[in-house]
């Protein structure tokens, strides 16, 4: 199970990370410029049968996530640029690539709820002049539905009745013939 302890404000970005991968990684983002979950299900292209319960006829799909964040170099580190230091921006980016990579479920707090047992399933960044040094992400991400098995025993067989065979005794056999197909058709 994924869990991840986060305080997000209104306002502020997305905390997304996973207790299962090793080692822990957690990534904040700086700003959320937008978030879209998306509940969905699928309905039979078939017809229906009038009278039948039509919820047998529509699946629920799991739960999808969409965010577009920002991830700056806010610290600032003044020599990081000089001597080729990853910076702050860039780290988080790494993060998100082995969150992943790790493909493990992972939760995501956002100002708007909490979503657990989530898999990034893409994750693109976007260069331009106006965002600077900072990266923008989307990542899309979706629900892991997850099920338990249960063990259970096998019913015993019924015992089967067996009916008592009559003896026929001693019974007559034909001595068999030594005499092919065609040869019995032509009558030889």
């Amino acid at each position: 199970m994924s869990s991840l302890v986060g305080i997000i404000g209104e306002g502020q970005g997305a905390t997304l990370g996973s207790m299962t991968a090793e080692p822990y990684i957690a990534v904040t983002l700086d700003a959320t410029v937008n978030e879209v979950f998306t509940a969905s299900a699928s309905v039979t292209e078939n017809p229906v049968e009038d009278g039948s319960n039509v919820c047998d006829h529509v699946r629920e799909e799991p739960d999808e996530l969409q965010i577009e964040g920002i991830i700056s170099n806010t610290p600032i580190m003044p020599l990081a640029s000089l001597y080729n230091v990853p910076t702050r921006a860039e780290d988080a980016y790494s993060a998100l690539l082995g969150l992943m990579s790790a493909r493990v479920a992972i939760t995501v707090s956002t100002a708007k709820g909490d979503y657990e047992d989530m898999v990034m399933t893409s994750l693109s960044r976007t260069r331009n002049a106006a965002a600077g040094d900072a990266v923008q992400v989307t990542m899309k991400l979706r629900k892991i539905r997850k099920v338990a098995s249960t063990e259970v025993g096998a019913p015993k067989r019924p015992a089967t009745v067996q009916k008592k065979r009559k003896p026929l005794g001693k019974q007559p056999t034909a001595p068999a013939k030594n005499q092919s197909f065609l040869s019995a058709l032509s009558g030889g």
